[in-house]
């Protein structure tokens, strides 16, 4: 053996040795990331899939709170969605007895105008509307005693009902109309 075959052999030992180094190393970061990986998916899977919370807050850009998801003065389930000025406009949630859904509008103001629920007495479903000051203006949903017959009750600003569509005692259809004392000015049958 010759000085040129011994030195192409050291040549070939070098790389042997450098790709023997960067595979070792190549198999070092592999079985690294592997346990860490590993160890994260374990901690993951001991984790609750539940987020638990009194109150989540959905922020806009610029930090107010859009939707809440919290608790009403009843400590019963309610959502709240806000406009750009920071107002309740929305309202999904429970009335004052639980189990019965309620889902109220809010004006400019945060004046409550159209809800949207159940009734007390019959737990049967109701649309009221409100004027500004707070005063049932119009209602859709059943009839609060008697046959279980819908209704729908259009008031005046002081709370006379104007026009009454529903049924009778008898249970036939009725329609009314009223003067601003309450007076039938009209009606059918």
């Amino acid at each position: 053996m010759g000085s040129d075959d011994i030195q192409l052999m050291r040549t070939r030992l070098t790389r042997a040795e450098r790709r023997l180094r960067i595979t070792s190393m190549s198999w070092l970061v592999a079985v690294i990331v592997i346990t860490v990986l590993w160890m994260g998916a374990q901690q993951a899977q001991s984790q609750s899939s539940t987020l638990s919370a009194r109150r989540i807050s959905v922020v806009d850009q610029s930090g107010r709170d859009r939707i809440i998801l919290s608790f009403d003065t009843n400590n019963h389930p309610a959502i709240w969605l806000r406009d750009d000025a920071g107002k309740d406009r929305m309202f999904i949630g429970f009335g004052k007895e639980v189990g019965r859904p309620l889902i109220g509008l809010n004006d400019e103001a945060g004046r409550l105008r159209l809800s949207m629920g159940f009734s007390i007495e019959r737990n049967s479903p109701q649309v009221v509307l409100l004027d500004e000051n707070g005063k049932q203006r119009g209602f859709l949903g059943f009839a609060a005693s008697g046959a279980t017959t819908p209704q729908l009750n259009l008031s005046d600003e002081r709370g006379t009902d104007r026009i009454y569509l529903g049924w009778s005692t008898a249970e036939k259809p009725v329609v009314l109309l009223s003067d601003e004392a309450g007076k039938t000015l009209w009606s059918a049958p």
